[in-house]
């Protein structure tokens, strides 16, 4: 039974948010919620009227039955994407038409006016800044009707003469009510700066990614291999530069969509053909760097080799034809006693001397000049 009431509580809280962006979501939720648990409790009234002394209390029935025509209004008013409307029938159901009339018919002595206080909490949950002539128009009505009502509705001239006692359980329920109503709505605010919070931790998680991440190859770029090479000079291994031999032919002779897919073709290639300690990103253009962490120059050579290798036996079928590409590779070992500045300088040199050898081959920082 527990979860079939669960279930319900949270199909009726997404009526009408599909589409919507996650601020005005959360809002529509809200009403949603509220238009839910105001029906609960408004129902729970009517059936303790109607088993008590029906007929003394019939005129607070049809209050409470108009009050519940009116919220399920709001929760049609969601569904067919009138969000603003749900929320003026949703606040002015109870703090316009049941609170003070019911209150005017049993005396302020209930306690429900109340729930009159509230209402001002919720304004902030359901309007937008845009709004917030609403927010603090409704907090106005709903704080001069509390006033008003506590201080004029008297039990002796209520039109329902109820019993001290009966009178009494009831302050008692309400405040209870009301304690526990504040409460809810503390936790829906919670909720909503927690969501809030998830929201712009991702959002700033999916800056970062696209601040760090080439766009083409989607592998890191020039900004993020120079913030993992150089922050307190931690890196210690071999820092190698590939470039793709002839680059600037195959663009030139078969067009940049071409060229594009070899780029991500190559890059693929690479980011498979290294261990997981080590990094490939690219450096601009048709040129790739490499941080192979703490390994030693024969080691790294191993699996420059190895990347290179599987570039040459590369084939792209691009637009039914069949495009093969080599690379040279350039590297140089970076440590405590180089920096990566130092360390790139002397692989670009290496790289060129590759290129004067022939291409398609890695060359070490030993024949760079």
């Amino acid at each position: 039974m527990g979860r079939k009431i669960l279930k319900w509580w949270r199909r009726g809280s997404l009526i009408g948010v599909r589409g919507l962006e996650f601020s005005d979501r959360q809002r529509v939720v809200v009403i949603n919620q509220f238009v839910i648990l105001a029906l609960m409790i408004t129902l729970s009234y009517q059936i303790t009227y109607l088993l008590t002394d029906f007929e003394r209390m019939r005129p607070l029935m049809v209050v409470h039955s108009v009050t519940m025509l009116v919220l399920l209004m709001a929760l049609w008013a969601n569904y067919q994407r009138s969000h603003i409307t749900a929320a003026l029938l949703a606040l002015g159901a109870p703090t316009l038409i049941q609170i003070p009339i019911v209150t005017y018919l049993i005396s302020a002595d209930s306690g429900l006016h109340i729930f009159l206080l509230s209402g001002g909490v919720l304004t902030f949950l359901v309007f937008s800044d845009r709004l917030r002539w609403l927010r603090y128009g409704l907090l106005l009505v709903s704080t001069v009707l509390f006033m008003v009502l506590d201080q004029y509705c008297k039990a002796e001239i209520a039109p329902v003469q109820l019993s001290s006692e009966q009178l009494v359980v009831m302050r008692v329920l309400n405040i209870a009510g009301f304690v526990l109503m504040l409460y809810i709505l503390s936790y829906l605010f919670h909720g909503q700066l927690i969501q809030q919070r998830r929201r712009i931790q991702r959002q700033a998680r999916a800056l970062a990614l696209l601040a760090n991440t080439d766009d083409l190859t989607q592998l890191p770029n020039r900004r993020r291999i120079i913030s993992e090479a150089q922050p307190n000079g931690l890196f210690k291994g071999v820092v190698a530069i590939a470039d793709i031999d002839h680059f600037k032919g195959v663009n030139d002779r078969h067009g940049h969509a071409v060229g594009d897919a070899i780029l991500k073709g190559v890059a693929e290639i690479m980011e498979a053909s290294i261990r997981d300690i080590d990094t490939v990103g690219r450096w601009g253009g048709e040129e790739f760097i490499f941080l192979l962490s703490h390994s030693s120059p024969e080691e790294a050579r191993l699996v420059l080799e190895r990347v290179r290798e599987q570039i040459e036996a590369y084939e792209l079928n691009f637009q039914s034809r069949d495009y093969r590409v080599t690379i040279s590779i350039g590297m140089a070992v970076m440590n405590q006693h180089r920096s990566f500045d130092e360390a790139l300088r002397i692989a670009d040199a290496a790289l060129y001397r590759g290129k004067r050898l022939g291409r398609n081959c890695v060359v070490d920082e030993a024949v760079a000049y």
